[in-house]
């Protein structure tokens, strides 16, 4: 039976300076993965914050009232960056000078015609204004026959003016004589009284109401029909007043 011998336990080195004696013996491997856990969690927080993946923080990420003042640009926001209603309108501003004006529009198409409006009150019965012709024609022979014209005014009316002339024939074979106002005879109905007439006076009921013209036609020959000249006798009337 062979005999058993311990086995040599190799020496101890001396303790140096740079490693204490104490420590050595108790670093033990939990101790040294838990050290390495923790200067890794400590430095990683430094890392993580300073690098950051692109587009890795959004609203979820930050907190509230996070974002102040000091950290927007200046000039940077616009107002579509405001909530509706958070933008306060401004003062007026001075009125600016006018433009310049327009183009003249195109006419506009006319409109419809209008309801025919009631009729009205029947008005003073006018003066002088009212102005009537009145006229007569007569044909007068050839061969130096001589005729007489009367062209009257209304009973109700007078006369302020007249003459009268050749409707045809040449001056030099047709001549007017007389061409006057007349006061015409009538009867109290008004009625002419045949063909009566009398020079007009200046005073009111005698007042002019129809004008009278003589003509001579000197053509041809009273026998001859075709040598016949027409002669016209006008007056201008006008209310009596």
């Amino acid at each position: 039976m062979d005999e058993q011998h311990p086995e040599p336990v190799a020496p101890s080195p001396p303790p140096g300076p740079e490693a204490p004696t104490g420590f050595r013996r108790h670093l033990t491997p939990p101790m040294v993965m838990s050290t390495l856990a923790l200067f890794v969690a400590l430095g990683g927080t430094g890392y993580a914050a300073t690098k950051l993946p692109a587009k890795s923080v959004g609203g979820k990420q930050l907190q509230d009232s996070a974002v102040t003042s000091s950290k927007v640009k200046n000039g940077s926001l616009l107002a579509k960056d405001f909530k509706t209603g958070e933008l306060k309108a401004g003062k007026a501003g001075a009125r600016g000078a006018a433009g310049p004006a327009g183009a003249t529009g195109a006419t506009g198409a006319p409109g419809p015609q209008g309801a025919t409006g009631a009729t009205g009150d029947t008005g003073a019965r006018g003066g002088f204004s009212s102005v009537v012709t009145r006229s007569i024609e007569t044909n007068v022979a050839g061969g130096g026959t001589a005729a007489l014209v009367v062209a009257r005014c209304n009973v109700d009316e007078m006369a302020t003016g007249g003459g009268g002339s050749f409707v045809n024939g040449s001056a030099d074979n047709t001549s007017l004589g007389r061409s006057a106002p007349i006061r015409v005879l009538r009867n109290p109905d008004g009625t002419v009284v045949s063909t009566g007439v009398q020079d007009a006076k200046p005073d009111g009921a005698n007042s002019a109401d129809g004008w009278t013209v003589v003509g001579t036609n000197r053509t041809g020959s009273a026998m001859n029909s075709a040598d016949s000249r027409t002669l016209r006798a006008f007056v201008l009337c006008v209310p009596r007043p």
